[in-house]
């Protein structure tokens, strides 16, 4: 087919058809208070969203919901009370969090999928439940309680699949995040003590005894992950000992350090998509800019506002089908109505030239452009005007287009022969 005939597709094709940055997911969820944790079941392929909520795309979902790409399904009767924690654990869906009941069936703070109905883990236990992680073929259940099972297990259990044992270490207070990555066990919470150890907030167990990471933090840690190598934590500590280290820090194996030019806000969540870290909280400011409580951290260590942020609260990212999907208490995301779930869209849809194109987003874009990925080796690009004119050409990740109008524009990767259409929907 001629290049002409192609260009003229591109140009044909409706704005409201192409892909949109923040969006609403099935109608969303309703009631309540919001969305504290999403769960990407990959043996399933499914979505799972968790909090304090009542519909779930306009039908009954008490606190817990799935979502397979189209459309939400609830989980029997649900359950009566937030929802912190999911997971998968030997070929079944867990729950934790703060409820007591799903239906008529007694549960107490955390409970088994069946297939069909919640159903409980022996006594369950006395306080809530908020995380729930699977290390060396059992289930580690962390949270605010001091009996699990009818046994004395102080914030921290273990579940083999058909009783509680009590957890080979014991924090002295909650714990609300861990991480399995390289073979050890990561907590943080707002415990000052693993053992006889000093593990101010943060702390790691290697399968026979716990050990610190250096200072640890002075106030608590909520989300635990891995970036560049590096374990991230992220929560509403201000300092690691003596060095200010607000909200986000990196551990590289022997110190904490800053990550990216500073948040406002505590961390609730954390994800890596697109080879880049995402952040979602409190943060409502980075830097010298506006977030709106979810942020990007690009190539130069700068944090970046994404399409608006949200009106409140962030708490939890998932990368889903291509797609980053985000949870809060927050009712819009960008311009979109996105009431405690939303996605992020950054496809550039159908390439009609050819397969393999770099990663272009967000499309449209919005003044600022992300062409490839962190971890890949830089592409030579060309930004060209509707009628093929050289207006710009670079290699850099970060393209700033808000000298442009709005309009169809194209990007071309001479290395790969590639034509790919953007679309500047807010230039100058």
């Amino acid at each position: 087919m001629p290049k002409r005939f192609l260009l003229l597709s591109f140009i044909l094709i409706p704005l409201s058809l192409l892909p949109q940055a923040w969006s609403s997911v099935g109608g969303g969820l309703n009631g309540g208070v919001g969305v504290t944790t999403l769960f990407v079941d990959t043996a399933t392929g499914e979505l799972y969203a968790g909090g304090d909520f009542l519909l779930a795309g306009g039908n009954p979902a008490n606190c817990i919901a799935k979502w397979n790409g189209s459309s939400w399904s609830a989980m029997g009767s649900g359950l009566n009370g937030f929802v912190m924690a999911i997971t998968r654990f030997q070929g079944d869906i867990y729950a934790g969090g703060l409820f007591s009941a799903s239906g008529a069936t007694q549960v107490n703070q955390i409970a088994r999928w069946n297939g069909s109905q919640w159903v409980s883990l022996g006594q369950g236990t006395n306080g809530f439940v908020y995380s729930l992680a699977e290390y060396n073929n059992e289930l580690y259940v962390g949270g605010g309680f001091t009996i699990a099972g009818g046994l004395p297990s102080p914030f921290l259990a273990r579940w083999d699949g058909n009783s509680w044992l009590p957890a080979p270490i014991e924090p002295d207070s909650t714990v609300l995040t861990m991480l399995p990555w390289n073979n050890n066990l990561y907590l943080g919470g707002d415990f000052n003590f693993l053992d006889s150890i000093p593990c101010s907030k943060v702390g790691f167990y290697n399968g026979i005894i716990p050990d610190s990471l250096g200072p640890g933090f002075d106030t608590v840690v909520y989300h635990l992950n891995v970036f560049n190598n590096q374990l991230i934590a992220g929560g509403d500590f201000g300092n690691s000992g003596n060095q200010s280290l607000p909200y986000i820090a990196a551990w590289n194996g022997s110190q904490w350090s800053a990550l990216g030019n500073g948040l406002s806000g505590f961390v609730g969540g954390m994800n890596v998509f697109n080879g880049e870290l995402w952040v979602t909280g409190g943060c409502q400011t980075g830097g010298t800019g506006t977030l709106n409580y979810v942020a990007r951290l690009d190539g130069n260590g700068q944090w970046q506002q994404i399409d608006g942020g949200f009106n409140s609260l962030g708490w939890s990212l998932k990368e889903f089908q291509n797609s980053l999907y985000a949870g809060g208490f927050f009712a819009t995301a960008g311009s979109s109505a996105s009431k405690f779930v939303t996605r992020l869209n950054t496809s550039s849809g159908t390439n009609e030239f050819s397969s393999g194109v770099p990663t272009v987003y967000p499309n449209p874009c919005f003044g600022k452009l992300i062409i490839g990925n962190a971890g890949n080796a830089p592409e030579n690009w060309k930004f060209l005007a509707p009628d093929m004119r050289l207006l710009l050409e670079g290699q850099s990740r970060d393209v700033n287009l808000e000298s442009y109008p709005p309009g169809i524009y194209f990007l071309h990767f001479p290395g790969k022969n590639i034509l790919q259409k953007v679309v500047l929907i807010n230039g100058q």
